[in-house]
């Protein structure tokens, strides 16, 4: 571990799409994905349910999609997969459907999952046309109990109908308090994190300093660990975390609140093992490293090669998130001064093991 190359992205983005004040495509209001796909940047946009393309010069292409519920509209669509050389699928939470379009922006059909959600979660579509997802049910806890919510991970046929049930995991540690909170996250609790392709799936329930990787039908493939510093959560941490909270709140509403969560929450023992779980375009497995700090500075993130071996470490500045990780590339959004949004690409710079 000690041994792995630090990689970095290029010192300012090869691309970047966006204006305060331009045309209507250029416009961005909840960036909900984005990926490079045969040669253009797509960029779903939730805040007007259209999926748009624009060519790595920066020019616009296309735009489809609209809000609605008729073929080819959107009314929450939160993922954005490029299936195989020529289409496009996006994923809409609200209407629970999954629809196709080719690289012309054309509607071409659409699925809608068969199910009684809670909070679903697109993971990913394998080879014989079958979808996964997550599921998480929230638990609300008798007083003075604290349980784990649970996170099921489910399978759908090509048609929408449910096929297979892969597991349950735990997905947050949930606790009653007063008024007006009710219930509440434990301080640190760990989160399931779920990640796949086209053949697998990878699982880190943040208990542990692991992931596993799974078959489509739930079969345990591999099991990946790794090595961290003590996860210890200490009192001067937590006190450190809610004055950071404290002073970063607007109004004495959220100051109440806040207090409230500081006084009735309890407390993890260990900081959770890792903070997000994603599977890149060429098979790498990037896990975040949890920071408790709200403050500014790099998010850590271990990239891992698809037989579990570490390939390198990366930081990533706070204020970038990632929505695409490429062989060469990292495609993202940032936003501005006035909170407008910007997808911006990034050259991915690798240093090899000793340089």
């Amino acid at each position: 571990m000690n041994s792995a190359p630090e990689w970095a992205l290029s010192p300012s983005p090869t691309l970047k799409l966006g204006a305060l004040d331009g045309a209507d495509p250029f416009q961005f209001h909840r960036v909900n994905g984005a990926v490079l796909h045969n040669g253009l940047i797509w960029v779903l946009d939730g805040g007007s349910s259209e999926l748009r393309a624009f060519r790595l010069d920066g020019s616009h292409v296309q735009t489809t999609g609209r809000s609605g519920e008729g073929p080819g509209e959107f009314v929450f669509p939160v993922e954005l997969v490029p299936l195989g050389p020529d289409t496009l699928m996006v994923w809409d939470r609200r209407t629970q459907r999954i629809s196709y379009f080719d690289l012309n922006g054309t509607f071409l059909r659409s699925v809608s999952i068969h199910n009684d959600f809670q909070g679903p979660s697109f993971v990913s579509a394998f080879d014989d046309g079958s979808f996964l997802f997550s599921d998480f049910r929230a638990v609300f806890p008798r007083t003075g109990v604290v349980e784990k919510s649970p996170l099921f991970i489910v399978r759908f046929d090509s048609h929408g109908l449910l096929t297979d049930s892969l597991g349950v995991f735990p997905w947050v540690r949930m606790k009653r308090v007063e008024r007006p909170l009710d219930f509440a996250p434990v301080t640190f609790s760990p989160v399931t994190f779920v990640s796949g392709n086209r053949r697998t799936f990878w699982v880190g329930t943040g208990e542990d300093l692991e992931i596993q990787e799974r078959k489509p039908n739930g079969d345990l493939i591999q099991i990946v660990r790794w090595h961290a510093p003590d996860r210890r959560v200490r009192k001067e941490e937590v006190e450190a975390m809610y004055s950071e909270q404290l002073e970063r709140a607007e109004t004495e509403e959220a100051r109440s609140r806040i207090r409230q969560r500081r006084e009735q929450v309890p407390v993890a023992d260990k900081f959770p093992a890792l903070a997000d779980l994603v599977l890149d375009r060429v098979g790498r497995i990037w896990v975040k490293e949890y920071r408790a700090s709200l403050g500014e500075g790099a998010n850590r993130w271990m990239i891992f090669s698809g037989n579990g071996e570490i390939a390198a470490r990366i930081r990533l500045q706070r204020g970038f998130w990632p929505l695409e990780f490429g062989e060469d590339y990292v495609l993202g959004f940032t936003r501005g001064e006035f909170d407008e949004e910007y997808v911006v690409l990034f050259d991915l710079e690798k240093a090899e093991v000793g340089t």
